[in-house]
């Protein structure tokens, strides 16, 4: 196929319906386009029977383009411009959970959590864990507070500092 046919095609595919969106959701969410295929994918990866052990770290998705309001820089990893992903992986490597980054400000939230915005983000990402079944989470002294331990604890989820 060659260039020009598939740029004529990608302009007419769409995921989404843009009529059907309103400007406070495109406002809400950077990253609406995708959400469709983003919440079918997720669910895949939640369909994989979670392991013992998991990791909660984040990710960086490779994008060097100009146009993006979630583009970020991170000093040090092997693709330092791009998307950041927060992941929750297996010992496996397979990943099993995730959410796009969008930006410092969350704006949903009014009132800032007492975990912190990394402690949220493990919280949201152990969510789909059963409770009380001895599952591990390793995470690095970023996404580790105090208080983020003892509401683990007590959902039965130990957390350990690599």
């Amino acid at each position: 196929m060659s260039r020009n046919r598939f740029q004529q095609l990608l302009t007419v595919v769409n995921s989404v319906d843009n009529n059907a969106v309103s400007d406070d959701d495109k406002k809400a969410d950077n990253v609406w386009k995708l959400r469709p295929w983003l919440e079918q994918f997720c669910k895949n990866c939640l369909d994989i029977i979670p392991e013992e052990n998991n990791s909660v770290d984040e990710m960086m998705i490779a994008y060097k383009g100009r146009f993006s309001k979630i583009k970020q820089y991170m000093r040090g990893k092997p693709h330092p411009w791009g998307f950041k992903i927060w992941a929750r992986t297996g010992t496996s490597g397979i990943l099993c959970d995730f959410d796009v980054y969008q930006g410092s400000v969350d704006r949903c939230k009014a009132q800032p959590s007492e975990y912190g915005m990394s402690g949220e983000v493990v919280l949201k990402l152990v969510s789909t864990l059963p409770d009380n079944q001895n599952y591990k989470i390793y995470a690095d002294n970023f996404f580790t507070s105090v208080p983020l331990v003892v509401k683990l604890a007590e959902k039965g989820i130990i957390m350990s500092v690599l």
